[in-house]
């Protein structure tokens, strides 16, 4: 999740240096090489670049996980589905999910966190 985790930083370092009215997160990672990252990041478990997907004011980060298969944005929990937060958890298959990003947290997803 490290990898993840940096992107993330630096997707947030991007957004706060960004003026008022700009883009709120770059259309790729090649924007956030060389000042917020040495390069662009790879998924440890594909050895190929991490999924970013620009999503209405936020983004989908994503790792393809231990199947090392893009599931379409499943997250282990249920909470993320196809990329968006859902109303309800739902149950996932085992191994049929991948490690995610998605930003922004509904308010209603951060205050039960």
């Amino acid at each position: 999740m490290t990898t993840l985790t940096r992107t993330a930083a630096a997707l947030a370092a991007w957004r706060a240096d960004q003026p008022a009215g700009s883009p709120a997160y770059p259309e790729r990672f090649d924007d956030l090489v060389p000042r917020y990252l040495p390069a662009v990041p790879v998924d440890p478990f594909a050895d190929t670049p991490l999924i970013y997907e620009r999503r209405g004011d936020g983004y989908l980060l994503a790792s393809v996980g231990q199947n090392g298969v893009y599931d379409g944005g499943d997250d282990m929990t249920g909470d993320i589905i196809g990329g968006e937060w859902q109303e309800q958890t739902r149950n996932m298959p085992e191994e049929k999910y991948d490690l995610l990003v998605r930003m922004p947290v509904p308010a209603r997803k951060a205050a039960d966190r």
